[in-house]
């Protein structure tokens, strides 16, 4: 796999999150065929200080003689916004320094481009140590590209770029087939694989042949009917396949109620899901309709809505069992003020509700505790339960479940 007359450039810029005042944009760090060295030549820049007092700049020092890895001998000495190499390292490293001058921490972006390119050779693997923390990570990994940390005043932080060339060599999706009921979820990985023995994820594209689900760009495919189906994920060059089977069996969940109110939502798509039929003998059930601002009667007949939140009444201790399918996700939208939110087929964290603008909820979520008989906190959604959300404005809302 060795890259004939391999050439290419990795652009490293930095530049504040708060204002675009403090950046150095274009750094590269790369290989050149031809009359190129470890040392300075004619593919080598060196790096300007800008000529302000507050500054925010990224380069590569090989000025330190203190560093011997890295320090290049006279007349090559210095500092350097373009670092240059021939193709002819198994694992070289590049280690620069991003520093501020600014008089007040900075909250700043690290962000590379070249790697969506058909330059770099897709075989190549790009880690990335921040030496001031001990972090690692694989550039490939990032989908935006970018890092943000934070910079103390008038300080630096340095960087090792390790590029391992010819090194990956396999592409997974991970599970590679999978076995599924109606209204269940499964969340797909795929990972590049080196010779080194390292792997690591990376963000893909996805093509789904099927029509029993849908398939989300992180990788979550939820299923809505009975077949088969299977998935490509495609990473630059790179592809694989998993297979999905979705089955229309049919699952039974057990909902308990304490004597008094309760708060209630359905955790399965239920075939039938009129009152009668979901709670047969119970009588009194309340939905809250935001818009009027009051609670509307449920009457026997009348089909309980998929995410939605309800007050039940119990007289003693009661449970139902109800057979449906999973639901694994809701999206609603909200009106403005107090609403009942419906839980899912299995317990995630309150914080994993995504609202739309994210800024009009306004937390905690409560739920009623009918044997203390007053509202707590909940920090998470429980099968079978509903919830009080509190939205400032009309409010797009989805959750989903994470893992199966």
């Amino acid at each position: 796999m060795a890259q004939s007359g391999e050439e290419w450039d990795l652009v490293l810029s930095v530049q504040s999150t708060d204002t675009s005042v403090y950046r150095d944009l274009y750094n590269k760090a790369g290989v050149k065929p031809e009359y190129c060295s470890f040392q300075c030549d004619m593919w080598d820049v060196v790096e300007l200080i800008p000529p302000t007092s507050e500054y925010l700049i990224l380069y590569f020092p090989h000025n330190d003689i203190t560093d011997p890895e890295h320090y290049w001998s006279p007349p090559c000495t210095g500092i350097y916004t373009y670092d240059r190499r021939p193709p002819t390292f198994t694992s070289s490293v590049w280690r620069f320094k991003i520093q501020s001058t600014y008089y007040r921490n900075l909250e700043v972006k690290l962000s590379w481009q070249g790697l969506e390119t058909t330059t770099i050779p897709p075989y190549h693997s790009f880690w990335m140590h921040n030496l001031q923390n001990d972090s690692v990570w694989n550039l490939r990994s990032i989908r935006d590209a970018q890092y943000i940390f934070t910079l103390s005043r008038a300080s630096f932080a340095k960087f090792d770029l390790e590029v391992r060339r010819n090194v990956i060599y396999r592409f997974t999706i991970s599970p590679s087939e999978v076995f599924l009921r109606i209204g269940e979820l499964v969340n797909f990985s795929t990972y590049l694989h080196e010779t080194t023995g390292d792997s690591f994820p990376v963000p893909v594209s996805y093509t789904l042949h099927g029509d029993n689900g849908a398939i989300f760009p992180d990788g979550t495919f939820i299923s809505s009917a009975a077949g088969n189906a299977y998935l490509i994920a495609t990473y630059q060059i790179w592809s694989d396949t998993a297979r999905i089977y979705v089955s229309d069996t049919p699952i039974t969940r057990t909902v308990t109620f304490e004597p008094g109110w309760n708060m209630f939502s359905l955790p399965l798509n239920a075939p039938d899901r009129r009152l009668s039929v979901i709670f047969p003998g119970l009588v009194y059930a309340f939905a809250w309709d935001p818009a009027s601002i009051r609670y509307n009667s449920i009457g026997l007949l009348d089909t309980l809505n998929l995410g939605n939140g309800y007050f039940v009444l119990a007289l003693n201790d009661t449970a139902y069992n109800i057979s449906g399918f999973p639901i694994s996700m809701i999206e609603r939208t909200l009106l403005p003020g107090w609403n009942m939110l419906g839980s899912l087929v299995d317990t995630i964290p309150a914080d994993s509700v995504k609202f739309t603008p994210r800024d009009n909820f306004v937390p905690p979520f409560y739920i009623y505790n009918p044997s203390l008989k007053r509202y707590e906190v909940s920090s998470i959604f429980v099968p079978g339960k509903s919830y009080w959300g509190l939205v400032i404005d009309t409010t797009q809302v989805m959750y989903r479940k994470t893992r199966r």
